[in-house]
């Protein structure tokens, strides 16, 4: 994301596909960036604006990751319920021939499969960290 401080709107999606490539890979900007210390970097920039900027560009990173991803979530659940499908049929089938007592069980092991495959094809994106490149 593309913070714009004080302007509006405050974050814009970066579409420079060489920028975005070289957002991606830290090796590169180690390189050819140097870091600001955190005591310096306020004062060149007002960190309340910039820390708006950043509130409201990380709910539009996230809709921007979605966006790229489209489609991913749902071919991967497919190509895991390829992989596991013949497991839970034999489970449903072991689960047929089974004792009542035993069939919970059987149950609970086929239920915890489709868990798994709901939750890869509606995954979470989760920001867990965040870097300000500062552009002088």
């Amino acid at each position: 994301m593309e913070l714009k401080p004080r302007q509006e709107p405050a974050a814009v999606p970066v579409r420079d596909g060489q920028l975005t490539t070289l957002l991606r890979s830290p090796q590169h900007i180690e390189g050819h960036y140097s870091k600001i210390p955190p005591n310096l970097l306020g004062q060149g920039i007002d960190l309340t604006d910039l820390w708006a900027a950043v509130e409201d560009g990380l709910p539009l990173a996230i809709n921007e990751i979605r966006r790229q991803r489209e489609g991913v979530p749902e071919e991967a659940a497919s190509q895991f319920l390829a992989d596991v499908g013949p497991e839970i049929s034999f489970l449903y089938w072991k689960m047929s021939s089974a004792l009542k007592n035993d069939q919970d069980a059987f149950l609970a092991e086929i239920r915890a499969r489709e868990r798994l495959i709901e939750s890869i094809r509606h995954e979470r994106i989760d920001v867990e960290a965040s870097a300000v490149m500062v552009a002088v």
